[in-house]
């Protein structure tokens, strides 16, 4: 059953990416240069407070003040189509994990 949950939610992801990268593409298609919009960038659009809140909770909270300047800008920085779909794919390959074969004993 979680496996099916985390393939859900895994192609819901990609059809976001998807959707992202479409955007992207009309952007291009109006202003005739290709830039894509950031992680960051898209996240502070759709939530400003909530950036800064996530910043304090992982540098203060969790004590992971290494995590956020290297890593964490890193990844808000790349194009927001590249990174909702790389969180869908790790997703989808955790849903797809097969079973364990259960050992069963003759008798």
């Amino acid at each position: 059953m979680i496996r099916f949950f985390f393939r859900f939610v895994g192609y819901t992801f990609l059809i976001v990416s998807f959707i992202a990268l479409l955007l992207d593409g009309v952007a291009y298609l109006a202003s005739g240069e290709i830039k894509f919009m950031s992680a960051g960038q898209t996240w502070t659009d759709l939530a400003p407070a909530t950036i800064n809140q996530a910043q304090f909770a992982i540098q203060e909270h969790l004590g992971l003040i290494w995590l956020w300047d290297p890593v964490i800008l890193w990844i808000l920085l790349q194009p927001t189509f590249a990174v909702i779909g790389a969180f869908a794919l790790f997703l989808i390959v955790i849903g797809l994990r097969p079973r364990r074969k259960r050992r069963e004993f003759a008798a």
